[in-house]
């Protein structure tokens, strides 16, 4: 006659896994007409009109009454049953989903813990460690400052990159060979071994001259420090050495145009005599004779040129600057790794207790919308139940009445005057035992006051918790920020 869960709970609750879901069933109320038709009440009604029953000195309940009683009392009965299961189980879900004071306690106790423990052990773990980087990171730094602000060093030392070292290199040996492959033609033609050793002398001109200029004057001598600022001696000792490489080039160059000369003369004396060597010594002060012994001087101050500009570009000009920058990077990086790896650490610690914190956030809305669905849920329970009750009602009056009306209908005139005195007498409800039992007590008043107290204990909860997260985090902002470093001026490329 109705849906119910009342068949489907075990009374020991701890054997059931009682689900909200299974909670809400609906109870169908008595329907009157389909109650006469399972009772027959209109049949028996006629059948005990023909034969005069109820005699007219039956008290109340006759036997269709009585009927009637049992089938209303047993619907009753389920009622309840029903009512008292869905309060029962609604009460359990607002006792289990309560939010309470506790709750800050037990998570103050764990952030107690991660300051008095976990942290402390991080920090023994890593304290000294951090402490002796750190220290010498930062006396590197400091000295890396002093020494470009003593040396007005206002930018990071110059480095190449590997593509730049590469073209570099591609360049060196690109003017060798073009060097060597033009010298080879001038040189071979006063050669007695010909084009092989005219390639030859080349050569050791070609390696002597881009050798000397890029590495011997730019860079073992310090031709490089032409670079550095103009107020500072590196400068001037750069200036020397380029001057002096300049002067050198040019002598170099007047050497190797006069020996290609020299070779000439020694080849038109069918390479007797003096040898070119001693021919070109001979005449080294004496002007060049031709255009072509003019644009070799000229190649080769030109190929020296491009090595010597190439040599001094090649690195940092300041000395010692590149090697105390890289020393200090090299600490600041050292430290950086092992700073980095201490508070992957404490953010794992950090993050350990933070995210139990929020679970518990989490928690306390999952509870919240529980309980105040089980006071909602209780409401409707309540509503249906007054209802199903109220309706048991009105049907007991009705089939009791129907049953009346219809059996003095259906009775001959000399029975009708043989009623039972209570045919005559308001059906009263309160006597029957069906309407006396104890009804199940749903108090949705307190109920309501209650979830409007948990709406403010649970933003007060919260609010705490709030509070202890924020905790969690600047404690762990206060460990880390005891190792970080101050920022190098050689990050920004600026001196002191």
């Amino acid at each position: 006659m109705f849906n119910t869960i009342v068949n489907k709970i075990n009374t020991n609750r701890q054997n059931v896994d009682i689900k909200l879901e299974t909670m809400r069933g609906t109870i169908t109320p008595i329907d009157p007409n389909e109650a006469a038709s399972v009772l027959q009440i209109d049949d028996r009604a006629i059948e005990d009109a023909h034969s005069g029953i109820p005699l007219p000195q039956a008290e109340f309940p006759g036997l269709v009454e009585s009927h009637i009683q049992n089938f209303v009392s047993q619907h009753v009965d389920q009622y309840i049953e029903w009512g008292n299961a869905r309060l029962k189980f609604c009460d359990d879900t607002m006792h289990d989903n309560e939010v309470e004071n506790k709750i800050v306690l037990q998570l103050k106790n764990t952030v107690k813990k991660f300051e008095e423990q976990d942290l402390k052990a991080w920090s023994a773990n890593y304290s000294s460690d951090l402490n002796d980087c750190k220290k010498k990171s930062e006396e590197a730094a400091k000295n890396l400052d002093e020494f470009r602000k003593i040396n007005d060093l206002k930018e990071i030392p110059y480095k190449r990159s590997t593509t730049q070292k590469l073209l570099d290199a591609v360049l060196l040996l690109g003017l060798l060979l073009f060097e060597c492959i033009i010298n080879a033609g001038l040189f071979a033609k006063g050669m007695s071994t010909g084009l092989m050793g005219g390639i030859l002398v080349a050569a050791v001109a070609a390696i002597i001259n881009i050798a000397a200029s890029w590495y011997v004057f730019a860079q073992l001598m310090g031709g490089l420090k032409i670079r550095c600022n103009s107020k500072t001696t590196h400068f001037k000792i750069g200036l020397l050495v380029t001057l002096l490489w300049f002067v050198i080039e040019v002598a170099f160059s007047f050497g190797v145009a006069h020996y290609r000369e020299a070779l000439a003369i020694y080849a038109a004396n069918g390479f007797t005599g003096p040898d070119a060597t001693i021919i070109a010594t001979q005449n080294y002060f004496h002007p060049l004779s031709d255009i072509l012994s003019w644009g070799l001087w000229l190649l080769t101050i030109i190929f020296g040129t491009i090595a010597y500009i190439d040599g001094i570009w090649h690195k940092e000009p300041f000395p010692h600057y590149e090697y105390k920058y890289d020393q200090t990077e090299k600490l600041r990086v050292d430290f950086q790794a092992l700073f980095e790896e201490a508070l992957e650490e404490l953010n794992n610690l950090k993050n350990t207790t933070v995210d139990e914190i929020r679970n518990t956030i989490d928690k306390i809305e999952t509870n919240f919308a529980a309980f105040s669905n089980a006071v909602a849920d209780k409401e409707t329970a309540e509503t249906e139940f007054n209802n199903a009750i109220s309706t048991s009602r009105t049907a007991y009056k009705a089939l009791i009445k129907r049953y009346q009306e219809t059996n003095v209908r259906n009775r001959t005139t000399e029975l009708r005057k043989e009623l039972p005195a209570y045919f005559s007498t308001t059906v009263n409800i309160t006597d029957a035992e069906i309407w006396k039992r104890t009804m199940p007590r749903f108090d949705i008043a307190s109920d309501k006051q209650r979830l409007a107290e948990q709406v403010e204990q649970k933003r007060a909860v919260q609010q705490e918790l709030e509070k202890l997260i924020t905790t969690v985090q600047e404690a762990s902002a206060d460990a880390i920020k005891l190792y970080q470093l101050k920022q190098l001026k050689s990050e920004t490329g600026e001196a002191s």
